[in-house]
């Protein structure tokens, strides 16, 4: 993601070859990833937040980025990491679907899954990683407009 935010602003278009890349938004997060409700903090278990949602929703990226991890993940289900140029990690933990690949180049809003409350969990999850410490997403991003 560095190396990539590197080359974006010395040579203006992104590393990895794709047609439809925006420009670089460096502006900070503003927004969670899901419209819902914070139904766990991160005081409550350490890690990061839980997002409840009545319906399916789609899942977007908070900051520009590179995908290091879209798969299944033995404790959140379907899990999307993706590292930032500041070396940041956001988490997106137990998606319906996952709608990007490893090693993709992503921007700020950009769908990168689904999230549809189903019986056995309630709720979406997400967390900030830096210097691999968990942050409080709640002290990082904006969160007044959420239900």
């Amino acid at each position: 993601a560095t190396v990539n935010a590197w080359y974006q602003s010395k040579f203006g278009a992104p590393f990895a070859i794709e047609s439809d890349m925006a420009s670089t938004d460096s502006s900070p997060l503003i927004s969670l990833p899901v419209y819902g409700e914070v139904t766990e903090t991160f005081q409550e278990n350490g890690d990061g937040v839980l997002i409840s949602t009545d319906e399916k929703t789609e899942v977007t990226a908070v900051d520009t980025g590179t995908v290091i991890f879209a798969g299944k993940d033995n404790d959140k289900g379907n899990t999307v990491i993706v590292q930032h140029a500041d070396q940041s990690k956001t988490i997106y933990g137990h998606l319906t679907k996952i709608d990007v690949y490893v090693y993709q180049s992503i921007q700020k809003n950009q769908k990168i899954g689904e999230y549809e409350p189903e019986d056995t969990q309630q709720a979406m999850f997400f967390s900030i990683e830096k210097n691999r410490q968990a942050i409080d997403p709640i002290q990082v991003i904006e969160v007044g407009k959420q239900k």
